[in-house]
């Protein structure tokens, strides 16, 4: 069997983006209303803690972006591995393998012993979906790794 290729592209990460700063700003708007109240030690506790959930919604946008702008290189199909991102899977090491989504689908490859998808193993055809689904169905069945419509849960 020959090797198959496909193009692929990172998982879009805007529709997070956006809740995120949706997020900064109900925060800040507790933080105005908070500047009335720091008299005592709950008032500062409140504000503090809001100030930390700024903090944590900023550096997880900074992620989004991070992840956004490394390109992802490809995905390529062997008899009985993968490789994908310059990263390669022997059929055996891979738990399952999830889809998401039927317009653009996300692809998800769930490594044995792991819960949480790695965010490099998430991916979307750049084009012509349907072959490439269809040869990693193919893929699948032939090396017994089970593939699933699920939601893909990673850490970010």
């Amino acid at each position: 069997m020959e090797v198959i290729n496909h193009a692929i592209k990172r998982r879009s990460h805007v529709p997070m983006i956006v809740l995120r700063l949706f997020t900064i700003a109900i925060l800040l708007f507790n933080m105005s209303i908070m500047m009335d109240d720091m008299s005592d030690f709950w008032g500062m506790f409140v504000f503090a803690t809001l100030v930390i959930g700024v903090l944590l919604c900023m550096v997880m946008i900074l992620a989004y972006l991070y992840q956004a702008s490394k390109r992802a290189t490809g995905l390529q199909l062997y008899p009985d591995s993968l490789c994908i991102n310059s990263r390669t899977m022997r059929a055996e090491d891979i738990k399952v393998i999830l889809t998401e989504g039927y317009f653009k689908p996300v692809i998800g490859i769930l490594p044995q012993g792991r819960k949480l998808t790695p965010v490099d193993m998430v991916f979307r055809f750049s084009e012509d979906e349907d072959n490439g689904i269809a040869d990693l169905k193919e893929w699948a069945q032939r090396n017994q790794v089970k593939m699933v419509n699920k939601t893909i849960k990673t850490w970010i």
